[in-house]
């Protein structure tokens, strides 16, 4: 008899033992952040959501070195044929202004904005996808401004890339031309277009839509934008439109001057501990040139190499009933 009590008694003490070690690990769990799984889908990188207080005109104000004084961060562009970007810092309290980078890629241009947690960030203005009212861009930042010794640094992001911009980083050598630094942004190794079953993972998908065109002025012809954002289905069936579309090699490139549509497609998931992902899922523009379809795609990074192809040619007037619809 005393055996059996015995062993009842370890009985219970296990099962209070297990108890009380499932109730630690759900306490733990419920503890911890929830953990997106998108790292498993097969789709492209994760963009920021960045706060743009001046649009594309490349100024931020703002106490970064909390002396109460209202500093500024201004980007100027120097140069005709070659354009170099600088951003300097202007101190709110004694007006000194500080040179702290140059840059001069091509295509990569110096974009300036604020992260969550209002530290400035630095990124490429020409991919980056704006809202409809410039306060906002989705981008893939590769530097941001830090407080070293009470005075503005640039700190790169990625230790390595796929794509290199050129740039000085010393504030004592004014040197336009020359860069003797680098910063780097990384691409993407994704292939082809994503699964479109993954659509059905997101709380939203959506396309921002640019059309670019040209018009008549006093002083010539300028080009013009326009932005369309358009969520839900209907994006969907655009993406899943295009992407199934008959793509034919072509050797040719996308002309400034002639109309074209360039829609860039994001997938955004809503996470239970509040935070917001946004996910790049191929950017496409369409044109129509001497009698055919053109269209170039990126895939899986906004900085991922360009391929243009021949497409079907109802894909243009598609993308532009879209936004009339």
């Amino acid at each position: 008899m005393n055996k059996i009590k015995e062993v009842l008694k370890r009985l219970a003490f296990l099962t209070i033992a297990v108890i009380i070690a499932f109730s630690l690990f759900s306490c733990t769990q419920a503890n911890q952040p929830d953990k997106d799984d998108s790292s498993d889908l097969h789709y492209g990188s994760q963009l920021t959501k960045l706060l743009v207080q001046n649009g594309m005109e490349g100024s931020m104000r703002i106490d970064f070195n909390n002396d109460g004084f209202e500093d500024e961060f201004v980007i100027d562009v120097f140069g005709s044929g070659i354009q170099v970007d600088t951003l300097s810092f202007v101190d709110g309290k004694t007006g000194e202004r500080t040179s702290l980078i140059s840059s001069w890629n091509g295509f990569m241009r110096l974009g300036l904005a604020e992260d969550n947690k209002k530290t400035p960030i630095i990124f490429n203005y020409l991919n980056a996808l704006y809202d409809e009212d410039m306060n906002s861009a989705l981008a893939e930042p590769y530097a941001k401004i830090v407080l070293v010794d009470n005075k503005p640094s640039i700190q790169a992001l990625n230790e390595t890339g796929d794509y290199i911009i050129n740039c000085r980083l010393d504030p004592n050598n004014q040197s336009k031309y020359v860069f003797d630094n680098e910063l780097y942004v990384k691409g993407s190794n994704l292939e082809g277009f994503f699964n479109l079953d993954y659509l059905k993972k997101s709380d939203d998908f959506f396309v921002v839509i640019r059309y670019y065109y040209e018009e008549n002025v006093e002083a010539g012809i300028t080009t013009k934008t326009n932005y369309c954002t358009i969520h839900g289905d209907k994006a969907k069936d655009l993406y899943k439109a295009i992407t199934q579309s008959t793509l034919k090699d072509i050797a040719g490139n996308i002309s400034v001057g002639i109309d074209h549509y360039k829609c860039d497609f994001v997938l955004y998931r809503h996470l239970d501990n509040g935070y917001n992902n946004y996910y790049f899922c191929g950017s496409f523009d369409v044109q129509k040139k001497n009698g055919i379809t053109l269209m170039s795609v990126v895939n899986g990074s906004l900085y991922s190499k360009e391929v243009i192809y021949e497409v079907d040619s109802n894909v243009f007037e598609l993308v532009k009933s879209t936004i009339v619809s």
